[in-house]
């Protein structure tokens, strides 16, 4: 922004503080939308590790309780025969 108006040397210092006011408050406007934004996926990217984690641990357990039946099932099996 550039005062074109040169009435007083006060009003082209005026003009100059409030650019460099609009300047420095979109700046901190930036500064803050990226911390927000920096918030935000920090967050989902944990959330995302966690249901990963859940995911894993869930099907661990379906493995090692399905081994566990197959385990009971031979072993009926095994004693139906002898």
């Amino acid at each position: 922004m550039i005062c074109l108006l040169t009435h007083t040397k006060e009003y082209a210092w005026i003009c100059n503080d409030l650019y460099i006011f609009h300047f420095y408050s979109t700046q901190a406007l930036r500064a803050a939308r990226a911390a927000q934004v920096h918030r935000f996926t920090a967050a989902a990217f944990h959330h995302m590790c966690a249901v990963k984690i859940q995911r894993t641990y869930r099907n661990y357990r379906m493995r090692e309780l399905a081994r566990q039946r197959m385990h009971s099932i031979i072993y009926i099996q095994v004693s139906d025969i002898c």
